[in-house]
């Protein structure tokens, strides 16, 4: 799954494995964890840092063959920190990986140094969409956006104040998508939807500039 695709408040004090890595990208942080040249993936932990935000500090490079994850340990470590929105591509979060490889001591270290702020990811329900709050920023929101295609693109918008179907938000992002019609720094209303597990979704309201309708979002629900 793209690391786009997570809540944000799903990932700090988390281990995350990123895959399908571009190839440049990938060869710098072999060298920076000192990985084999045959490594495909990093495994990371994701931490808040009071003043970067949600980062991501590398533990090791691996090799992902099929189901199975090998961890290429090394003394050698340039070191690798990754700020939020430094790496786009496919990832897996983990509550807990393999004992024995000192990722644990690691990420108990990365607390004590950096602090642990668990408040800030915890999920307030009585809070329209907090699930979807940043944790550093409560009023940005991370919103669906449809598209022509029959997809969606997920982008960050700032809160600016309720409206008669949901909230205006200022739009934080430039979309990849040109059918979505807005551009960074338009105003977007954004509303609720319910998706097929009972959750409150949000959703920007494209009747206006949209090329998709709202009665054809059913893919979101």
């Amino acid at each position: 799954m793209d690391i786009r695709e997570y809540k944000v408040k799903e990932l700090p004090y988390k281990y995350v494995l990123f895959y399908n890595i571009p190839v440049e990208q990938m060869e710098s942080f072999r060298i920076m964890l000192s990985g084999d040249k045959d490594d495909n993936a990093i495994l990371t932990y994701c931490y808040i840092d009071p003043e970067a935000g949600v980062s991501y500090k590398g533990l090791c490079s691996c090799k992902i063959t099929g189901d199975k994850v090998r961890y290429n340990l090394s003394e050698q470590l340039i070191g690798l920190t990754l700020r939020e929105g430094g790496i786009e591509c496919d990832a897996i979060v983990m509550e807990n990986v393999a004992e024995g490889y000192g990722f644990q001591e690691e990420a108990e270290s990365i607390k004590e140094e950096y602090g642990y702020f668990e408040e800030k990811v915890a999920i307030d329900y009585n809070n329209i969409f907090d699930a979807y709050r940043h944790p550093f920023y409560p009023d940005d929101i991370q919103v669906f956006f449809p598209t022509s295609a029959g997809g969606y693109e997920t982008m960050w918008v700032e809160e600016n104040g309720a409206t008669a179907k949901g909230i205006m938000c200022r739009l934080l992002n430039e979309p990849y998508d040109e059918s979505i019609g807005y551009n960074y720094g338009d105003l977007v209303n954004v509303v609720p939807k319910i998706n097929s597990s009972g959750e409150i979704i949000p959703v920007a309201d494209g009747s206006q500039f949209c090329k998709v309708e709202p009665e054809d979002w059913n893919y979101l629900l």
